[in-house]
């Protein structure tokens, strides 16, 4: 009975190492993936990771993360830097006023600082609420083709309204300076709007289903 029970733990010890043994290659596996990767910073805030990556006269090419690691290009005027996996960073982006860039690459980074700050803290419940009631109010008290009028204004109303304020302190360098202000701005117009659109449509949509169902 006693060697019986050796045995048992020592199977069961036996299975625990090689659990713990397994975990680790599978966690050093990760954390080489994750600091072998570049980094594609675009100018609307996004980032794509994947391999190696770089840039010819017109697109930015890369291999995405994958087990076929699949090659895909960007243009290369919605790019503004690679950062490789040792951290070397190339701007992509300059300053061309005849094509619309009007910042400069340090103010454009300021500015795509701002979506990314928009992008993770402005929540769009709001306007998609709204708009799914004033999309339902539509459907069921103004005729046609004005309600569908009504729900593709919204959208642009919501947007076209500034955020005044923050949801939450960003760096304080940051919280005044013109150009993140700018990007934090452009993004929260960009959310609410398409935010106000899906919920207008959807309102819209599902109470002229449930009109025309009940007559």
């Amino acid at each position: 009975m006693y060697w019986k029970l050796m045995y048992v733990c020592l199977k069961f010890l036996r299975m625990k190492i090689n659990l713990k043994i397994i975990l680790f290659f599978i966690s050093f596996a990760f954390i080489q993936q994750l600091y072998s990767q570049d980094t594609i910073l675009l100018l609307n805030g996004k980032q794509i990771y994947c391999k190696g990556a770089y840039s010819n006269e017109t697109r930015v090419v890369y291999h995405k993360l994958s087990k076929n690691e699949k090659i895909k290009d960007i243009n290369k005027e919605k790019v503004y830097s690679i950062t490789d996996s040792l951290g070397k960073r190339t701007i992509i982006y300059d300053k061309d006023t005849m094509n619309g860039f009007y910042l400069t690459k340090e103010q454009m980074l300021l500015f795509i600082r701002g979506e990314q700050y928009a992008a993770k803290k402005f929540h769009t419940f709001f306007p998609f609420l709204a708009s799914l009631c004033i999309g339902g109010l539509s459907a069921y008290s103004i005729p046609d083709p004005y309600g569908v009028a009504v729900v593709a204004l919204v959208p642009f109303a919501y947007g076209s309204i500034n955020a005044k304020s923050y949801k939450s302190n960003p760096n304080a360098e940051l919280v005044n300076n013109q150009y993140f202000i700018q990007g934090y701005q452009t993004k929260v117009r960009l959310k609410k709007t398409k935010s106000s659109l899906i919920g207008g449509v959807f309102g819209y949509i599902a109470i002229a289903v449930l009109i025309s169902t009940t007559k």
